[in-house]
């Protein structure tokens, strides 16, 4: 392997040949290629490092639930998200994976009362990956799934015991749904 040439498959423009050696290209290209084999290492530490994260917490829109009735939780129930690295959309409370893998996949819900039953789902897709149900307050969901680049995620609710009224309170910290990704 010649002087510059991995420089070169960087894209890093070098020096030729044609050059004369007193004005000492050939050392410019040895510089170059160690430059470039660094960059090719932080290359992969920054891929390790830098993966998919995302989070996002309750907004102060009111949340009324019909007893009984499964919701999508829709954008506006939610706050700007807190962390949003690495996916490719986040639009009306729908989360749409850039990178394949395996992701830790959170969804919390916690009402303003007791209730008989509260249930939280994450949807990957239309199908269900996360459910829990839990009697009281509220409920969190977490699971391992694995995703697909393109994957659409969106998160559901479901209050059973209340009667007409079951609202969610409005605290950040009780509604969130959050996607982590574990490893390829």
């Amino acid at each position: 392997m010649a002087n510059g040439d991995i420089a070169s498959a960087r894209g890093w423009t070098t020096y030729a040949s044609t050059q004369q050696r007193s004005q000492g290209w050939d050392n410019d290209n040895y510089v170059l290629d160690r430059a470039a084999e660094q960059a090719n290492r932080l290359d992969v530490v920054e891929a390790a490092v830098n993966q998919p994260i995302f989070k996002v917490g309750r907004s102060t829109v009111t949340a009324d639930l019909d007893d009984g009735q499964i919701y999508t939780v829709v954008g506006n129930w939610f706050a700007a998200p807190t962390i949003n690295t690495g996916f490719t959309r986040w639009n009306a409370g729908q989360l749409t994976v850039a990178k394949a893998g395996i992701y830790r996949l959170t969804a919390h819900v916690n009402f303003i009362n007791d209730r008989d039953t509260v249930e939280v789902y994450v949807m990957q897709n239309g199908n269900y990956v996360v459910k829990q149900t839990n009697a009281g307050r509220g409920a969190t969901g977490t699971e391992l799934v694995r995703l697909a680049a393109g994957d659409v995620l969106a998160m559901r609710v479901l209050c059973i015991g209340a009667g007409f009224h079951n609202l969610i309170n409005t605290n950040p910290y009780d509604m969130s749904f959050s996607a982590e990704w574990v490893r390829a």
